[in-house]
């Protein structure tokens, strides 16, 4: 294979799996659960705030030459500095880094190993994730060389059991707008 296929494949993978996180696992079925039969308009909802949307971010941001602050530019030089402080230490500090700690045991070790401590799970996550991440350099490649592939294999698990295996038939609810209680949800991944 060649370099430039090569580099496509990892950097395409590390995107998928930067983008691709706890909401996208735990919120699809939850919302396919309320939306019942109406499950369709549910997964429109959905892939539009939890796919299309940030998939358009990206592309607004590789058009403003790969940078934010380039694509902030035209508002106001001090915008980009205020609005990446609010937006990495509000969602950063105080939704995501919790959400992942607390996904991680709830949903990966309490299912398996209920006597595991959260505060071990939590310790082991952030020391592997502190491995990925400590080398900025290399941190692209780490994770779409490792992590993403074996999220990938996980993932086709899941849906293939999913598929093949359903734990059951989907009913009609009382939910009025499946796409717009999607859409909302979806936009919390």
């Amino acid at each position: 294979m060649n370099k430039t296929v090569q580099h496509s494949l990892i950097l395409g993978f590390a995107l998928f799996a930067i983008y691709f996180g706890a909401g996208n696992l735990i919120f699809p079925p939850s919302i396919g659960n309320a939306s019942g039969t109406n499950w369709i308009p549910a997964l429109i909802g959905f892939c539009v705030t939890g796919i299309a949307l940030p998939l358009l971010a990206v592309i607004a941001i590789l058009n403003a030459g790969g940078r934010f602050e380039e694509l902030t530019r035209p508002i106001s030089p001090w915008f980009y500095k205020a609005f990446n402080l609010l937006l990495m230490v509000g969602i950063g500090m105080f939704v995501t880094i919790p959400r992942m700690a607390a996904t991680t045991h709830e949903l990966g070790v309490y299912t398996l190993f209920p006597q595991v401590p959260s505060i071990v799970t939590i310790i082991v996550f952030f020391a592997i994730s502190f491995y990925f991440a400590m080398d900025k350099s290399n941190v692209i490649e780490k994770i779409g060389k490792f992590l993403t592939p074996l999220l990938v294999l996980i993932l086709l698990y899941i849906v293939g059991k999913g598929v093949f295996n359903p734990i059951g038939t989907p009913v009609a609810t009382d939910l009025k707008s499946p796409f717009s209680n999607a859409f909302i949800s979806a936009y919390q991944t």
